[in-house]
């Protein structure tokens, strides 16, 4: 398996960080499956432990993404499904 980890960043504020996961995948229909044991964090927590790999220019993208996926007051996020 030469997948190290996957992460996946969900609509409600929350990360899924898999370790060694095993994926399969069908190209043709742009479907994933990934399977294994995972830890979900919230995004601000998840956000300071990737600075010492992550550029700077990365990281502000990460930053927009996960402040534009956090709820509103309306219960909305700024992240399409």
């Amino acid at each position: 398996n030469d997948i190290e980890e996957v992460q996946m960043y969900k609509n409600d504020g929350t990360v899924m960080t898999f370790d060694n996961p095993r994926v399969q995948a069908n190209v043709h229909t742009n479907a994933y499956v990934i399977t294994g044991s995972y830890q979900e964090q919230r995004y601000q927590d998840f956000m300071p432990a990737m600075g010492s790999g992550t550029n700077q220019h990365d990281m502000e993208k990460l930053r927009k993404l996960a402040q534009s996926a956090l709820p509103t007051e309306q219960g909305e996020t700024g992240v399409s499904d």
